[in-house]
Order: C-alpha cells, then sequence, then structure tokens
C-alpha cells in the first residue's frame, strides 16, 4: 500500500513513499526459494571463502593438520571475541554492534 505525501515544493505535487516494511504474515511472499537460496549461497561463500585461504597458506606452509585446525580456530574464536566486545577488523573501537 503506497502513501502520497504533499512535499510542499509545488502546489498540488505529491511523492510517492516506500512501502512500509513486511510483517509477519508477509513473509511467505517475502522468503522464496530463491531469495532463500541466495542468502544461503552467500552464507556459505562469507564462512567458507576465509577457511579455504587459510587452509591453502597452511598447506603451503606445510603445517600439520593441527597447527591448521588450530589457526582456523584461533581466527573464527577471535574474530567473534572481538564482535562481541565491538572491536572491528583492525582492532578500533566500534559504537554500534555489527558495524
Amino acid at each position: 500500500m503506497k502513501t502520497c505525501v504533499d512535499n510542499g515544493a509545488v502546489s498540488g505535487s505529491k511523492l510517492e513513499t516506500e512501502e512500509p516494511l513486511p510483517l509477519l504474515k508477509d513473509l511467505r511472499r517475502v522468503f522464496t526459494p530463491k531469495s532463500v537460496s541466495a542468502g544461503i549461497v552467500a552464507a556459505l561463500f562469507g564462512c567458507s571463502g576465509p577457511a579455504l585461504i587459510v587452509i591453502s597458506a597452511a598447506d603451503a606452509g606445510n603445517l600439520s593438520d593441527g597447527q591448521t585446525v588450530a589457526w582456523l580456530f584461533s581466527i573464527y574464536f577471535l574474530g567473534a571475541c572481538m564482535r562481541s566486545l565491538h572491536f572491528d577488523a583492525v582492532g578500533r573501537k566500534t559504537t554500534e554492534p555489527g558495524l
């Protein structure tokens, strides 16, 4: 449902505003198989991409499997700890979580 708002710039001119955010009853319309699968693929690439880089670097550096697992654990665990303390990727304190 679109609403019109008088912008006051020109007599009689109207601006169309954006549609409101979807409600719970609209979730079936919003979460289509295409959008859900795109989100899953994006999450898989976002989580596995850095891990593949670390694994290939560990392989090139002749690290053992245990060392590789320790590196992967420390990267993901310390990254989660930093985010929970509101630090960004380069160690600066952020004002809002998730940014």
